[in-house]
């Protein structure tokens, strides 16, 4: 069974992938890729999912047209793309855990050094979610590979209109594929990055520049879906040529989990999942394990537990008070607000950015 949960069309022709449930499929390491290039939305827009259409729910918003509420530092939601959040606006800190020069994954289908896979819609799951209920998310981290043409053609140098859409859900999907799409719509973002070349990109959002965010799922777990296309008409987006998303996985002590499998949308590519054909085992025995659509959702805003960070007594300044309570807690992986980067343990990434404003007031 396939359920359509938004309108789409096909800018190209069908895959014939010999792809079946539970089959992964051919993988390749992204780290001799040359390191991925940012790029910024031009505009962005949310929605709703009603009757099977895309309906956005604010105008076309660009940046900047709002007040930014962005900290310092990023707090990670749900982290399956494992980048410091400490520097947001940087290059991404691809951090190398995996001992692969800091590179992530991608798949291809016959051409390892083209990465000629294409996967324009795709769904995983994520739980344990950085969250007590239902949160704010005002940022997230994107990671993809574009080439524009599909398998056994050369790429259009050019590239093509990039629109990339995710959408949170309350629900699950489940390792064994009995679940069919998620129907608990929640939340969507769609973002606007105008012609976009072929290559490896990134792209940091501060959702707060354009006065939106999006809301987790509030017990903790749900899933997300990554759509990408080439043409969006108000109410129906138009899948792109060829697309996939980075891989990564989940891992402790980083912020939420997710399944064994996901649905691909390349058997054939027509905007559905069907879970006979579709859902595919991504324990590839590889690092991490299992992979999954690499994106962070984030929690930016300066408010919350740690509303000034490195101001830990909540006095309002940041003194030697607050750095003897950062050294008791050095090595701590409880999450409280010593662990300044966020990312599960307290350690001397941290106290580096503890140093950086000792001394200044909230």
């Amino acid at each position: 069974m396939t359920i359509r949960t938004a309108c789409f069309t096909v800018g190209a022709a069908a895959l014939a992938l010999p792809a079946f449930a539970g089959t992964p499929k051919i993988q390749a390491n992204g780290a001799g890729l040359a390191v991925p290039q940012a790029i910024q939305p031009i505009r962005a827009a949310k929605y709703a999912i009603v009757d099977g259409q895309m309906v956005l729910t604010t105008p076309w918003i660009y940046p900047n047209s709002g007040p930014h509420t962005r900290g310092p530092v990023w707090s990670y939601v749900f982290d399956n793309i494992e980048i410091s959040p400490a520097d947001p606006n940087g290059a991404p800190d691809f951090t190398d855990a995996c001992g692969l020069g800091g590179g992530r994954w991608l798949l291809y289908t016959t051409d390892a050094a083209t990465f000629d896979y294409c996967n324009p819609f795709a769904t995983n799951d994520m739980s344990a979610l950085g969250s007590t209920g239902a949160e704010a998310i005002d940022g997230m981290y994107l990671l993809w590979y574009q080439r524009a043409a599909l398998p056994g053609s050369p790429p259009v140098p050019a590239g093509e209109q990039l629109f990339i859409a995710v959408q949170l859900f309350d629900t699950t999907i489940l390792d064994d594929c009995s679940v069919a799409e998620p129907a608990d719509f929640l939340d969507g973002v769609i973002l606007d990055f105008g012609v976009n070349a072929n290559g490896f990109w990134y792209s940091a959002v501060d959702l707060s520049a354009f006065a939106i965010s999006m809301t987790a799922p509030a017990d903790g777990s749900g899933s997300y879906q990554y759509i990408f296309g080439n043409a969006f008409d108000g109410t129906t987006i138009t899948l792109s040529t060829c697309v996939q998303s980075g891989l990564w996985g989940t891992a402790a002590p980083r912020v939420g989990t997710q399944t064994l499998v996901q649905y691909d949308d390349d058997n054939p590519t027509d905007g559905l999942h069907d879970t006979a054909f579709e859902c595919y085992d991504y324990t590839f025995a590889v690092c991490p394990d299992p992979l999954g659509a690499a994106i962070g959702l984030m929690d930016m805003t300066l408010g919350g537990d740690c509303p000034c960070p490195g101001d830990l007594n909540a006095d309002g300044a940041r003194d030697i008070s607050d750095l003897a309570l950062f050294l008791s807690g050095f090595g701590s992986t409880d999450g409280g607000c010593d662990d300044i980067n966020a990312d599960g343990v307290t350690d001397i990434s941290d106290l580096a950015l503890f140093l950086s404003t000792f001394g200044i007031p909230c």
